[in-house]
């Protein structure tokens, strides 16, 4: 009994402190008012800073650790008394200003830790600059720009990669990130079904959620969980049917949820996601394989492309003009989707259209002028990081481009942007060829960055959310590398 739990323990408690820094982090995307957001972000920040020092087996006689951690908190408590920012002046917001500068704090703990033990033992060589250069400059002028995103962007990642951990290690992490993150979404998805069943937005399904995309991207992120232990079986030396089946069995929950919740941009994501898998993550059978896979999988899309024009198309000259038809019926499930089929039908045609091309303006009203938004954001990118100004596109006004690349770019500077731009494709393509390798503890990072690449390109995400949390976690082993 004492070996089970000494074997099983460790585990269990990294579990139990990720699922409450996840369930934290989507609970802040589901407040109305931005106070409660960085409330509870700043909640699931604390549990993960918890899981850093227990993994880290920070003891009581680390006084490099602790010196730091007071000295710092005295510097931040005379910080705040001289320049009077306390409940009285901030309200309800002054614990999530002290919450952050806390972070800080911490972080600057783990530093001294990371330094001390550099000088015991050397420096570490297992550094990926390449990723870790772009990554550190667009941290630096998003902090710059955006202090309120601060904590996220420098504390969560330098607090993760200053930790030294080996791949064994790392994949049992990798593990229970998965199992945390699907039972959040366990949990979440049947509140939504049992509690909050009658909340719909435009015929789809809202549930415990505040926002349609978030959900699905949510939900999105459950259905990588499942195909990461499918994929981690594969690459078993020895394939085991129980583990792989019961992989299968965990991408339903997720599915049923991602029809229910609808969201075009997740769907887009998921398919492409299913061919990365297709093509790259088939086991140990060659390059050969992957090669005649990728072929086959050009084939899908563009049979997919011509399907999307086809059948838009023929509605239009069917269903769309019928007498009866009302394009903006949005009450159930059909006649919302039909209703964009509808608009994608009608640009073709429309000769007046933004776009001069008939594809262009499909796609663009397909995507509810995802194409045309992006089209005018980027006149708002410079040098210098500012606030984005809202445009008018197909009748209606949007407060974001809808694009976090093109955000990042508009908010923090060409510099800042390009940074971020560069960290996440160099990224996603080494976490897609080290997974091809067989490098099981990449396999997650190449699923997740892959997947949020067409999930940040259409959607409204931020920066402080739990899909971003994942691009900061599973990140570790890109930028910090091991010897073969």
């Amino acid at each position: 009994m004492k070996e089970t739990i000494e074997k099983y323990y460790p585990f269990t408690e990294i579990v139990i402190l990720l699922f409450l820094t996840i369930y934290n982090m989507i609970l802040s995307t589901e407040q109305r008012y931005g106070v409660l957001q960085e409330q509870y972000f700043c909640r699931g920040e604390l549990w993960f800073f918890v899981l850093i020092f227990v993994l880290r087996k920070v003891s009581w006689k680390r006084f490099e650790v602790w010196g730091t951690v007071v000295a710092g908190t005295a510097i931040l408590a005379v910080n705040l008394y001289y320049n009077d920012i306390n409940t009285v002046t901030y309200g309800i917001y002054f614990w999530v200003y002290a919450g952050k500068k806390f972070f800080l704090v911490l972080t600057a703990a783990l530093l001294a830790e990371a330094v001390f033990r550099w000088i015991r033992q050397g420096v570490s060589k297992g550094w990926n600059f390449f990723l870790l250069v772009p990554f550190l400059l667009f941290a630096a002028f998003a902090g710059y720009y955006d202090r309120t995103n601060l904590s996220v962007i420098l504390a969560i990642a330098l607090a993760l990669l200053l930790a030294d951990f080996d791949r064994e290690q790392w994949v049992r992490i990798t593990d229970a990130f998965a199992i945390s993150y699907y039972l959040v979404f366990v949990w979440m998805f049947t509140l939504s079904l049992v509690k909050y069943s009658d909340n719909v937005q435009y015929g789809r399904l809202l549930g415990a959620f505040a926002n349609v995309e978030s959900a699905a991207s949510f939900c999105g992120g459950a259905l990588l969980c499942a195909l990461y232990f499918f994929v981690k079986g594969l690459y078993a030396e020895e394939r085991k049917a129980g583990p792989i089946l019961g992989a299968l069995a965990m991408t339903i929950y997720p599915f049923v949820a991602l029809v229910l919740f609808s969201e075009r941009s997740v769907f887009v994501a998921v398919f492409f996601v299913l061919l990365e898998v297709f093509v790259f993550m088939h086991g140990r059978k060659g390059r050969k394989t992957t090669i005649i896979r990728a072929v086959v999988s050009v084939g899908i899309m563009a049979l997919a492309v011509v399907i999307l024009v086809a059948s838009s198309v023929y509605l239009y000259h069917t269903v769309v003009t019928a007498p009866d038809f009302d394009p903006w019926d949005d009450s159930h499930f059909y006649s919302y989707h039909l209703n964009r089929i509808f608009f994608a039908a009608k640009t073709v045609m429309d000769s007046d259209a933004y776009f001069r091309s008939p594809v262009l303006n499909l796609l663009n009203a397909f995507s509810s002028a995802r194409l045309e938004i992006a089209a005018k954001s980027l006149q708002q990118i410079g040098w210098v990081g500012h606030s984005y100004q809202e445009v008018f596109a197909l009748n209606y006004t949007a407060t974001t481009p809808h694009n976090l690349f093109l955000l990042a770019l508009i908010n923090f500077g060409i510099v800042g942007g390009a940074g971020f731009i560069i960290w996440f494709v160099l990224s996603m393509v080494k976490s897609i060829k080290d997974s091809a390798r067989g490098h099981v503890e990449s396999v997650f990072a190449a699923l997740w960055f892959f997947f949020c690449f067409f999930v940040l390109l259409f959607t409204a995400s931020k920066f402080a959310s739990p899909i971003f949390f994942g691009l900061l976690f599973l990140q570790y082993p890109l930028v910090r590398k091991w010897e073969e």
